[in-house]
């Protein structure tokens, strides 16, 4: 989307196309943050969505009168995806992707290399621009592809945002009462090792898994009789277990799981 038609965009209005907000450090204009940000904006985040006949909209661009706190936040509450560049560690892009994140917006991150990553969010999965000031023509073409992987995972319905709001009001309420109930006490035990695993998975390389190899049949195993026991429920292993970067056959098992 070009900065001419972004200015024109009424973030909330009935006339407004679908669009994807992009959470970024801007810093002053004409200097090197800025131009970064332009260059992901112009170069990776635009052409993806396009494709999927999404505008794009940065907080600068946002063509109305106002607070502009209020208009972000707005922005995120309507956008269909939204793209955060965790780059640099700026207050107001986690800020931002806070918001997001407590409202269960789907949300695709960026960072340069993902030990900036702040330690709360430092076991989400993250495309990886690379460390090396602008970005370069290689790591454009190879962050563009991911996204495109993500978009059209939220776009097929395929992702499942989570919001960090609900999950802790809901282990909060199980930790509560597991105390005096030995069976919520053992769901809060699944609860948490779901997360590990989850975390575990995450950090796996495709190739790390061969295709004779008996432990990721395993972990399903032990999945499946989990949910089949009542243990675990379907919200859960949707939220856990699916984002935008797991593989077609491992969100197709999850569904005939849970069929």
């Amino acid at each position: 989307m070009t900065s001419e038609l972004a200015q024109s965009v009424e973030v909330g209005s009935a006339e407004e196309r679908p669009f994807c907000f992009f959470i970024t450090p801007l810093g002053p204009d004409l200097g090197p943050v800025r131009s970064r940000s332009d260059d992901i904006l112009e170069l990776i985040i635009s052409p993806v969505m396009s494709a999927f006949n999404l505008d794009v909209v940065r907080a600068d661009q946002i063509g109305q009168p106002g607070r502009i706190t209020a208009q972000v936040i707005g922005a995120i509450v309507s956008a269909e995806v939204v793209v955060a560049d965790l780059t640099g560690a700026n207050a107001n892009v986690y800020y931002e992707l806070g918001v997001a994140h407590s409202l269960g917006r789907p949300v695709i991150s960026m960072v340069d290399k993902v030990r900036s990553l702040a330690f709360d969010i430092a076991h989400d999965r993250a495309i990886v621009l690379g460390d090396d000031g602008q970005v370069s023509l290689a790591q454009g073409k190879k962050a563009e592809g991911e996204l495109r992987t993500f978009v059209e995972a939220v776009v097929e319905g395929r992702y499942q945002p989570r919001s960090v709001v609900t999950e802790g009001a809901a282990v909060a309420s199980v930790d509560e009462l597991a105390g005096s109930d030995p069976v919520l006490a053992g769901i809060s035990q699944v609860q948490s090792e779901l997360g590990e695993l989850q975390r575990k998975l995450s950090e796996l390389e495709p190739s790390g898994l061969s295709t004779d190899s008996g432990d990721l049949e395993r972990f399903r195993d032990l999945i499946a009789t989990l949910f089949l026991r009542g243990i675990v429920d379907e919200a859960t292993l949707r939220n856990e277990l699916v984002d935008g970067r797991t593989s077609q056959s491992h969100d197709e098992w999850l569904e005939g799981l849970l069929a």
